[in-house]
């Protein structure tokens, strides 16, 4: 059982506009851990909690292995990390092989101490050999994953196998679970059917026989429909049961079916405390999941500091879905760590956590705190795609289709664009239209681009709803509709998207509302929407937001700027050549900006650094440098670029005189309605 990340069109998902993080809830494969087995009729939990204490006292070193669970799960007792870890280790040292595997999660979560991979597979190893299955299986997951032991599927597939021969429920489970999806062993959905059923027997078995973790697990196999038809009602309900007596994955379990609106009714409160009762019972999974409650304020405050501990708890104790979301706030939101955001993604990715895999191909792609490699991007997308991360699918589409770090197919990656889209990966809808829309890779296809952004939107893909604004906005494709633009883009903006923030800012700007324009700039800023915040630090530098501060457009810029937002950087330099907000006018201090904008695909940037070198502004005269960079300018869309570029081509100044090309640049820069560059003649 898997819960909720923040997942969007990311990596070449970014290569089109607006695109941005979005919560989505995946359940995905799992299992227990040893973490809360409690025998027998529920009764009254403290009775049970005293009993144990009792027996262990009196040297039963099964009622130790009883009391630590419910020390750990804080069920029936006050939560004692500490104490529950010295019940499994009495246990274990007195030869009690559950307790060597409690030990050995105890050591694998982090629970009361640093976590130790290595050390928790000593005592799986020794909980196994001393024939608890349940510590072959989570001694084959660490095999699986290769964590705190080397990578080796072989071993994996061994251990599932010898736990589920003894009728260990959780290795026909993990052992099924390989075998339909093929993971080092050739796929085998029959097998994988008959296994399913004997871990759905065996948990039954086990259920009725008082042990709460058997409960669960039906909980599981109901809601994949492994073994037996799906069902999310009755999922629900086990999950609920082994919640009320202390099992914190059921609560964790139960809060994502609440937060889903699956089995039981969709309420965001009760999967808040659901959580926030997981987490307090020591499943790390739970802890992760409240994170994103306090990260996009689902029935508590937007925290970011509270998502940002409750993610490093949750990756800290083992759970991979913490690092990768702690990893993704740190580059979102500056959310300050000890750790480096791309080496959390790859500790992720290496654990087997495909949005890891995916958003480490983006950090590539991108350049974000790596070298920019496109190759390695595709890797990590294919590694992600292959093993079933469809967005990681539609990560690699996009790069096929433009040829960057794959060799080129246009076909190949619109297969993978649309496998994305077919699979629910609605970020693959997104980039479809996006390339019909904008002509990559493929002829412009307004129709057809409008077609995948409805069906984005309609799904709740809110940057297709952007898209699909911006083309009633603009009437590409779709009759000229501005009034349901705007509904479009104040949709998107209800459920914080940026995107939809700021365009729907530009639209009461237009309308003349001031106050709500600079409202919904201000809203996209927060929102971590750069094109906000170069808006409001414009309107800061025209006087149009009243009492504000210049200087704190300046702040507005750099931040941008240094998170690769080339309109930011271009209004930075700005600032600088013209001494814009206090700033002394300094050449030198802009030409260096100018380049980074232009490098990102800033026209205007071009333009200006170009004009610098034609003058020798900041830096010696070159004009072949000033023509190579009114070249890129003018490729870019901007006719003044063009005119620029075609009058030394004209004239022969500082580039060989060559006067078609510099009669066809002039004419595209008349037609743009630059009056003087209609008639060459007269230049």
């Amino acid at each position: 059982m898997r819960a909720h990340s923040r997942d969007g069109a990311f990596g070449s998902g970014q290569g089109v506009p607006l695109a941005c993080a979005a919560l989505s809830l995946a359940l995905l494969v799992g299992c227990a851990t040893g973490r809360g087995q409690f025998a027998g009729d529920p009764g009254d939990p403290k009775a049970q909690a005293a009993s144990a204490k009792e027996s262990c006292e009196g040297g039963d070193l099964g009622a130790c292995v009883r009391r630590a669970r419910m020390l750990m799960a804080g069920y029936g007792v006050k939560l004692d990390e500490a104490a529950g870890r010295a019940a499994f280790d009495r246990a274990c040292d007195g030869g009690n092989a559950e307790g060597c595997t409690g030990l050995g999660a105890v050591l694998e979560q982090g629970r009361g101490e640093a976590r130790n991979l290595a050390g928790a597979a000593v005592f799986y190893r020794r909980g196994c050999d001393g024939g608890d299955l349940e510590g072959c299986a989570e001694l084959g997951l660490l095999h699986k994953e290769g964590a705190g032991v080397e990578r080796d599927l072989g071993k994996a597939l061994k251990l599932f196998e010898e736990s589920c021969d003894k009728n260990g429920r959780a290795g026909c489970f993990h052992l099924a679970h390989m075998l339909l999806a093929g993971i080092g062993v050739a796929q085998d959905q029959g097998r994988a059917t008959q296994l399913f059923e004997k871990a759905l027997f065996l948990s039954e078995e086990a259920c009725e026989a008082g042990n709460i973790r058997g409960c669960y697990n039906i909980g599981v196999l109901a809601y994949e429909g492994h073994g037996v038809e799906r069902d999310a009602v009755r999922a629900a309900e086990l999950f609920g049961l082994s919640c009320q007596r202390g099992y914190p994955d059921g609560c964790t379990a139960l809060g994502i079916l609440h937060q889903l609106g699956q089995g039981v009714a969709q309420d965001d409160r009760s999967s808040l405390e659901f959580f926030q009762r997981a987490c307090e019972g020591g499943d790390r999974l739970g802890c992760t999941n409240l994170g994103v409650h306090y990260e996009l304020g689902k029935a508590v405050g937007v925290d970011i500091e509270k998502a940002g501990a409750l993610f490093t708890t949750g990756c800290e104790g083992g759970e991979s879905l913490g690092c990768t979301n702690l990893a993704q706030l740190i580059f979102n939101h500056g959310f300050k760590s000890d750790y480096e955001p791309n080496a959390l993604l790859a500790r992720a990715c290496d654990a087997g956590e495909l949005r890891g895999c995916w958003h480490l191909g983006g950090s590539h792609e991108l350049g974000r705190g790596v070298a920019q490699d496109f190759g390695q991007a595709a890797a990590f997308y294919k590694r992600a795609c292959d093993a079933g991360e469809l967005n990681g699918c539609n990560a690699l589409g996009f790069l096929t289709f433009q040829g960057r770090g794959v060799a080129q197919d246009t076909a190949a990656g619109l297969e993978l664009m649309k496998r994305a889209c077919d699979g629910g990966a609605l970020s693959g809808c997104y980039n479809l239209g996006t390339a019909y829309v904008q002509g990559i890779g493929v002829p412009v296809n307004y129709a057809q681009g409008a077609v995948y952004h409805n069906m984005s939107c309609d799904a709740g893909y809110m940057p297709g709803c952007v898209s699909l604004g911006l083309m009633y906005a603009q009437g590409f494709g779709l009759d000229k509709d501005e009034v349901r633009a705007s509904k479009l883009f104040g949709r998107a903006c209800e459920v914080e998207v940026g995107g939809g923030c700021y365009n729907l800012g530009v639209f009461k700007e237009k309308q003349g509302d001031q106050a709500a324009a600079i409202q919904n700039y201000e809203r996209a800023c927060r929102m971590g929407e750069f094109d906000g915040c170069a808006r409001v630090g414009v309107m800061m530098i025209e006087g149009t937001i009243q009492g504000a501060n210049p200087g704190d457009a300046l702040n507005l810029f750099d931040q941008g700027c240094q998170r690769g937002h080339g309109q930011s950087c271009l209004l930075l330099g700005l600032a600088f050549a013209n001494g814009q907000a206090g700033l002394a006018v300094s050449p030198t201090k802009a030409a260096p900006i100018f380049q980074r904008a232009c490098e990102v695909g800033v026209p205007a940037a071009c333009h200006f650094l170009a004009s610098y070198f034609q003058q020798g502004v900041a830096m010696p005269t070159n004009p072949p440098a000033a023509a190579e960079y009114y070249n890129q300018g003018c490729v870019g869309g901007h006719a003044e670029s063009c005119y620029e570029l075609g009058k030394m081509l004209l004239k022969g100044q500082g580039v060989p005189q060559n006067l078609d090309a510099a009669r066809q640049l002039l004419d595209i820069a008349c037609k743009a309605g630059i009056v003087s560059a209609c008639n060459a003649d007269q230049l």
